[in-house]
């Protein structure tokens, strides 16, 4: 086994560049306004030297290129990737962009919390307020960092100025550096361009600016079936809360607090109020559970629409009946992750931070997929990967006047524009 040493910490200088006729060159100062989940040596510890690095910033900005612009080449997938990778390159041809990062504050260790606000080890832990972002480190060491700015230097051949300033306008509008960004972690805030500082717009201001924004950057050829992207209507919504005494991770908080209030709706010591719980008893006729299926909606998981994998593990009684062992939700065919189309972050206005919320889109592979779903459609599996059903997410009015949150909101049959709407 090779051990790998820690970077030494100190810091490198600079990159000077030079302008090349035919060529633009762009300096962009961001501040991280809630905490970064990267990595390094050690996993899920933040590395000291590159605490953000070029590559990762790149993969990004491809991301958000295709949701804008990977339709500006055909509608193919490979009619796409042969754009993209021409221009922020591939394993066979060289990046036309180069980025180039500075860290110039390297921030402070975030300090988890539990919701009485006493000081905890473990950022994932059940307790810790951060818990719905951050479960997948319930079991594992990590150290967080906040109030990082740093920079971004680009340089990128004119003929390319469109495509790399569509991705970047999105990754800093919508995106974040790191991990869980599409949970709001490392989300960022673009502060000076070019040395000029940007002037935080008000809301109404900022909403205009996503619409022409919009118009300005897509095209109106379709995009490749599969592909998550924005479109001249999109989907989003923020909160009504805007301080100027709220931080990043406040604004965070409180919109992740009102998305675990939509997608678990188990007020009290009720049941929950959607289906797939029962769902999954339904899978084993002829066993007695601590529980009867009670609820009216069969044979379907509508929460899939908000990523796979669901995996629901049914709580533990010391004695007596017990309910069905930890299940599954996921794809087909071992497809076991799907990412959510929903993206939660905050923002930073000029009447203080606010929550947002927003929907990608994407068409379905196969014409008999439901939307928001993986190709072939969904499993419920069991041990030993056993495929207990194949449940549907598609939603009647009748249904949706079965769960609450839908049913409050007209019967909302969409439960992923039902939580947009459920927002204030």
């Amino acid at each position: 086994m090779i051990t790998r040493k820690k970077p030494l910490d100190f810091d490198f200088p600079e990159t000077i560049s030079v302008q090349k006729p035919g060529w633009t060159i762009t300096t962009r100062t961001y501040n991280v306004i809630t905490p970064l989940w990267g990595g390094g040596v050690e996993a899920n510890v933040n590395d000291p030297v590159t605490l953000i690095r070029g590559s990762s910033i790149r993969g990004h900005l491809r991301f958000w290129w295709r949701a804008l612009r990977g339709n500006c080449n055909g509608s193919t997938i490979t009619a796409m990737r042969e754009k993209e990778n021409s221009i922020w390159g591939s394993t066979k041809v060289p990046s036309q962009v180069k980025i180039t990062v500075n860290v110039t504050k390297k921030g402070t260790k975030f300090q988890a919390t539990n919701f009485h606000g006493e000081q905890i080890a473990n950022v994932g832990a059940m307790n810790s307020r951060d818990a719905y972002v951050t479960f997948p480190l319930r079991l594992t060491r990590a150290s967080l960092t906040e109030n990082i700015q740093f920079s971004v230097v680009l340089e990128y051949p004119d003929s390319v100025k469109d495509e790399v300033e569509a991705a970047l306008w999105a990754w800093q509008t919508f995106g974040g550096i790191g991990a869980r960004t599409r949970r709001g972690m490392g989300a960022i805030e673009c502060i000076q361009v070019d040395g000029n500082s940007q002037t935080r717009q008000s809301a109404e201001n900022f909403q205009r600016s996503i619409n022409e924004n919009l118009n300005k950057w897509i095209k109106d050829d379709d995009f490749p079936a599969g592909v998550p992207h924005m479109s001249h209507g999109l989907n989003y919504k923020l909160t009504s809360r805007q301080n100027d005494k709220t931080t990043g991770i406040e604004a965070l908080r409180n919109i992740i607090d009102q998305y675990k209030r939509f997608r678990q709706s188990r007020p009290g010591r009720e049941r929950s109020h959607w289906p797939e719980p029962d769902l999954i008893r339904a899978c084993f006729p002829g066993e007695t559970f601590r529980h009867e299926i009670e609820h009216q909606v069969h044979g379907k998981a509508p929460r899939a629409v908000f990523g796979l994998p669901i995996i629901i593990h049914f709580k533990d009684y010391p004695n007596g009946l017990q309910d069905p062992d930890e299940t599954t939700i996921q794809g087909v065919d071992g497809i076991d992750r799907l990412a959510s189309p929903l993206i939660i972050r905050p923002i930073h206005l000029s009447s203080g931070f606010a929550g947002m919320a927003v929907l990608l889109e994407w068409d379905t592979v196969n014409t008999e997929d439901e939307p928001y779903t993986p190709p072939g459609g969904l499993a419920v599996v069991g041990e030993e990967n056993a495929v207990l059903c194949n449940p549907s997410t598609q939603l009647t009015p009748a249904d949706a006047s079965y769960i609450e949150p839908l049913n409050r909101l007209g019967r909302e049959t969409n439960p992923l524009l039902g939580f947009l709407r459920y927002i204030n």
